[in-house]
């Protein structure tokens, strides 16, 4: 997901919010699938932001995909251990 070596300009943070404002709109009127998509986006512009795999990972518990958010959790905690959000 999105190549974690790339250097993360401001314009791909700007990006990556973006997409996670709208990931959190579709989310909250209920759209699953446009808030898995959009924090996808965000994931691919900034895969360093360990807040996007964590949410992202909420989604999928809501749709039945326990694995792809173990996988995400796992990731989230790969980039940052001390983070508590993949933990939950």
């Amino acid at each position: 997901m999105g190549d974690e070596n790339v250097e993360i300009t401001e314009e791909m943070m700007d990006q990556a919010n973006d997409k996670n404002v709208a990931a959190t709109d579709a989310l909250n009127v209920g759209e699953l699938q446009k808030a898995i998509d959009s924090f996808t986006d965000a994931i691919k512009r900034n895969p360093r932001l360990v807040i996007l795999y964590a949410k992202r990972a909420t989604v999928f518990i809501k749709v039945q995909k326990s694995n792809a958010a173990i996988r995400d959790c796992d990731r989230a905690i790969e980039i940052n251990p001390d983070s508590v959000q993949p933990y939950k």
